[in-house]
């Protein structure tokens, strides 16, 4: 029993390293290979543990966090142009699409 209490709480410190890189490097487009160079385990393997502790993928938290980041943005001013690069998104009609479906609209 107390193995499997460690791998749980292994398994949720992990998850959190990895939402910590990921919100680190909102603005940038992290390859599957940058996960696995970071955390010495594949991807699939990453998104797995991430999976189980948060109930989204590593690339479904990403866009809910560059979406985050984009919301607050635009409240405070900033255009779409210059909302769109600094959260991460080269292309500026990808962004629209992304956001209006995370917000409904």
């Amino acid at each position: 029993m107390q193995k499997e209490s460690f791998g749980v709480i292994w398994k949720c410190r992990l998850a959190y390293r990895i939402l910590q890189y990921i919100d680190d490097n909102k603005d940038k487009h992290l390859k599957n290979r940058d996960y696995e160079d970071t955390f010495g385990k594949t991807y699939n393997r990453l998104n797995t543990i991430f999976q189980t502790v948060y109930g989204m993928t590593i690339k479904q938290m990403q866009v809910t966090l560059r979406v985050n980041q984009a919301k607050r943005m635009l409240r405070s001013g900033y255009t779409i142009s210059e909302t769109s690069t600094a959260c991460g998104f080269e292309d500026y009609f990808y962004f629209l699409k992304v956001f209006k479906n995370q917000n409904g609209g």
